[in-house]
């Protein structure tokens, strides 16, 4: 059972390390994004590993960083796959 609660501990550290990075677009460069959604997920994993450790892999705290980082940089992915989506689907209208 713990397993399956940490696959959709992922998805949610990838969607609040977007929504972070999306609110952080209209302060800093785009360089920088990445970086601070790696942080972001970093921090939420870390804060998962503490307050509900059943809900992130429980091997270390090493682990859930890395987890968070992961997940936090998989968002930034995420992005530019919906960028890509959407100036295909304008270009198919053109």
């Amino acid at each position: 059972r713990g397993k399956s609660v940490s696959i959709l501990t992922i998805p949610a550290i990838v969607i609040i390390s977007y929504l972070v990075t999306e609110v952080f677009k209209l302060f800093v460069k785009k360089k920088y994004l990445p970086t601070i959604s790696g942080i972001t997920g970093a921090i939420l994993g870390v804060i998962t590993y503490f307050i509900a450790p059943n809900l992130i892999f429980k091997e270390d705290i090493i682990t859930a960083i890395a987890v968070g980082i992961v997940s936090g940089l998989a968002a930034t992915g995420k992005d530019q796959e919906i960028k890509k989506l959407l100036s295909k689907g304008e270009k198919n209208y053109e």
